[in-house]
């Protein structure tokens, strides 16, 4: 990581406007734990207004991919109410990015702005790209007013209509844990793993 850290910090010497260079540097601050560099990095990226020096595909950089990672730094940095901002940001330009949605909800629901996230549920149609998301913020509300049995069933009804949602599965296994119900739990950790088989943390909580 370091190694390309110094070839991204050598490349932006030529190139210092270069939005992908930048975007490509702040993943990289990120995941060696230098937040401070990575929110620089971030913002460079949004704020690059020159040309491109390297082709790219990906519209997202410099724009709503940016805005996600510099949330997903800011919530590392605890600034929940930053994160939910640049959440928004992304969302306004690609209304339907997921991972983005999901960290709006973790943000609003880290604030304790429970009225807020239940107005982003109910937004949110049937038939939209989004209803896992929406199913699984629902029942983090549940689960955060302790009415776990609601929580369950709501994962568990969403499931059935989405069966290869990985995060409904985490979120079931973790409430039905929490509650104690060892089988259940580790029935839906199957299939996680059947799911997701990278997931170390499912194998280990599978013994």
């Amino acid at each position: 990581q370091e190694d390309a850290r110094q070839q991204c910090l050598e490349a932006l010497r030529h190139y210092p406007q270069n939005a992908e260079l930048q975007f490509r540097l702040a993943i990289i601050e990120h995941q060696l734990g230098h937040l401070p560099e990575a929110v620089a990095a971030n913002v460079a990226a949004l704020e690059s207004a020159g040309p491109r020096q390297f082709s790219s595909v990906d519209q997202g950089v410099g724009g709503f991919k940016s805005h996600h990672n510099l949330a997903l730094v800011y919530q590392d940095l605890q600034r929940s109410d930053l994160a939910e901002l640049h959440w928004r940001e992304a969302l306004r330009e690609a209304p339907h990015f997921r991972p983005a949605w999901r960290g709006l909800g973790v943000a609003l629901l880290d604030q304790h702005k429970t009225e807020t996230a239940e107005v982003e549920c109910e937004r949110v149609a049937d038939d939209s790209p989004l209803q896992p998301e929406r199913e699984w913020l629902r029942a983090k509300l549940y689960q955060h007013r302790r009415e776990l049995d609601q929580a369950c069933q709501i994962l568990a009804d969403a499931l059935e209509q989405t069966p290869d949602e990985v995060a409904l599965h985490e979120a079931l296994a973790r409430i039905r844990f929490e509650r104690g119900e060892w089988a259940a739990a580790a029935q839906t950790l199957d299939s996680l793993v059947r799911l997701s088989p990278e997931d170390g943390s499912a194998y280990y909580n599978l013994g």
